[in-house]
């Protein structure tokens, strides 16, 4: 990421992305060749976080996802992005309503 990206992305977000790869995406996809990589692979890396984390964490890892496989297709390495609008991230867990006084 930082050698594609360079210093026009921030450190929060590198290191979300790292997180959401090591924690997530990798278990389940690391070891694939990328243009091997189909939606429902990618779909799959959601729906097994589903029951553990938040939508707004599923959403996350799928913005990393579309990312990683983003410039895989901009530097030639894949032909097309498998991350594509069908992908379902708005699963999980819903977040806890905060009570305002």
């Amino acid at each position: 990421m930082e050698n594609i990206k360079g210093d026009s992305i921030r450190p929060n977000i590198i290191r979300n992305y790292k997180e959401r790869f090591e924690h997530n995406i990798k278990k389940c996809i690391g070891n694939m060749i990328l243009s091997e990589v189909k939606p429902m692979h990618c779909q799959n890396v959601l729906n097994q976080m589903k029951d553990d984390y938040k939508s707004s964490t599923i959403y996350q890892t799928r913005i990393t996802l579309y990312c990683m496989f983003s410039d895989a297709v901009e530097n030639d390495v894949i032909n097309k992005n498998p991350v594509t609008k069908g992908i379902k991230h708005n699963i999980g867990k819903e977040p806890k309503k905060v009570m305002s006084m």
